[in-house]
């Protein structure tokens, strides 16, 4: 799938959930980099932005949740980070990214990263994959 539609589906996402969680939080999805005609595996990122907004903590007004997205000449870094009251997506984390990983594995086999980091209540998971 183009990138670009990617990105409108992650923009159409952010904004339902905008709509559903009201004023409790911000939400900052930032692009850098060239995205046109760079082709990504549809639905790929949205798995871990859901996770976002399914572990934030809002309960409490003024979290934040910050996405970002770096398109390099021939690599792609997308970069969640949530306050959340607990560690996610450790080796025995829900079925969602069990799923993601193991796509990762059929797509790209060893040639991505994945990685996840919880420091002071704020989580952290980077992805990098290779695009052409």
């Amino acid at each position: 799938m183009i990138l670009e539609k990617e990105i409108s589906h992650i923009r159409n996402y952010i904004e339902l959930e905008r709509v559903r969680l009201s004023n409790k939080l911000k939400i900052y999805f930032l692009i850098s980099g060239l995205t046109e005609n760079k082709q990504v595996p549809p639905l790929l990122f949205l798995p871990l932005i859901e996770n976002c907004f399914k572990h934030v903590l809002t309960k409490e007004r003024d979290n934040v949740i910050s996405i970002t997205l770096t398109a390099n000449q021939h690599s792609l870094v997308l970069q969640t980070k949530n306050q959340s009251g607990q560690q996610l997506f450790n080796k025995n984390s829900g079925i969602g990214m069990r799923n993601v990983q193991r796509r990762l594995e059929l797509l790209y086999g060893t040639n991505y990263t994945l990685e996840t980091h919880f420091i002071n209540g704020l989580f952290t998971a980077t992805l990098e994959i290779p695009i052409s």
